[in-house]
């Protein structure tokens, strides 16, 4: 299976996908790496093919993720009201998905 996201990084070992936040020195949750996020669990969801177990890490040697783009999130409304996602999509809504996926 091959996954590319701009802002994040994925190879698969022994039915584990590394998947790793390489978005800026921060990972910042913008609306590009949300859009990754998102787009890596559709993908995992329609077809997970050898996946079994996601690891999430990151490229950033001092954070994981230093907050969200708070400036951005009319963008990740419209965003998510573009692929067909509830009115008022939160975090908590990606998670959600998240956890339906696996």
């Amino acid at each position: 299976m091959a996954l590319a996201f701009p802002s994040i990084r994925t190879r698969l070992e022994d039915g584990v996908l590394f998947a790793t936040l390489d978005a800026g020195p921060l990972n910042l949750l913008g609306v590009d790496l949300v859009r990754d996020l998102v787009s890596l669990v559709d993908t995992l969801d329609t077809d997970p093919g050898e996946v079994r177990v996601v690891v999430i890490d990151r490229a950033a040697p001092d954070y994981f993720s230093a907050h969200v783009d708070l400036s951005a999130v009319s963008q990740y409304t419209a965003e998510a009201a573009k692929a067909g996602a509830p009115v008022a999509p939160h975090w908590g809504c990606f998670c959600t998905g998240w956890r339906t996926c696996l």
